[in-house]
């Protein structure tokens, strides 16, 4: 599993706040700052493009639909869960892409070529549910093909009723200038150099909030959870985790 520290003020002064407990408060106190995290704090940081989310560019479609990061199952936002014992907390994902979002890096292909689907021209239902090799491809879209030199990249194209005058002079290409238009429905990359997002870190900003967690238990000895564990992990081959 990714790791991931937090802001070296913050998680000092809540150790020392916890340190004022004893067992078994002490692991109650530290269940209650994870769960604050896994069910409040850490989905708020994707879903309301927080610091370490950076805002998407006005080129994609979570721009046009109203500049948040692009959220399209909400399974990631949905899978944090938390697990704490007497002398910590560990907050964390078990999606199987969390680690990639979260640092970046290097994505290649297991063949020559990455296909991702776009939408649009493709439908979110169909982006989603793109199929996989040659054969599922050509019978989800008869008369698509792939071109290395297209007009929009390389990638896969279909005609297109409403994208006029792109035509086809590729020697000895299936389609000639009788196509009206065309257009890609998937981009073909080589290998794509993911952002990293940074989500899986502790902020300062949630401090107040975690401070009135940790102020309520040890004044009043409420707010404590009572569970060490629970959320939803998701669990996969990879993840990420914020301990």
């Amino acid at each position: 599993m990714a790791k991931a520290s937090g802001e070296r003020e913050m998680t000092a002064t809540l150790r020392e706040i916890v340190q004022r407990t004893g067992p078994p408060g002490r692991g109650r106190l530290l269940a209650a700052i994870g769960q604050r995290v896994a069910l409040r704090h850490m989905p708020a940081t994707i879903r309301e493009n927080r610091i370490g989310w950076p805002k998407p560019s006005p080129r994609y479609r979570a721009w046009r639909s109203g500049g948040q990061p692009l959220v399209d199952t909400g399974r990631l936002v949905n899978s944090w869960a938390w697990r704490a014992n007497q002398n910590d907390v560990k907050v964390f994902t078990q999606v199987r892409y969390a680690r990639q979002l979260n640092h970046g890096g290097i994505i290649r292909p297991k063949g020559k070529f990455l296909l991702i689907p776009l939408s649009p021209p493709l439908k979110m239902t169909e982006a989603r549910g793109w199929p996989r090799g040659k054969a599922a491809i050509a019978a989800r879209y008869p008369g698509s093909f792939f071109l290395f030199h297209g007009p929009e990249g390389p990638g896969i194209y279909r005609k297109s009723r409403t994208r006029i005058g792109t035509s086809l002079k590729t020697k000895g290409a299936k389609y000639q200038a009788k196509t009206l238009g065309i257009e890609r429905i998937a981009a073909a990359r080589r290998q794509i150099n993911q952002q990293g997002y940074h989500f899986g870190h502790w902020r300062q900003e949630w401090m107040p909030d975690l401070l009135n967690v940790a102020g309520l238990f040890l004044t009043t000895g409420k707010g404590g959870s009572s569970s060490a564990s629970g959320g939803n992990p998701d669990k996969g081959a990879r993840g990420g985790q914020v301990s």
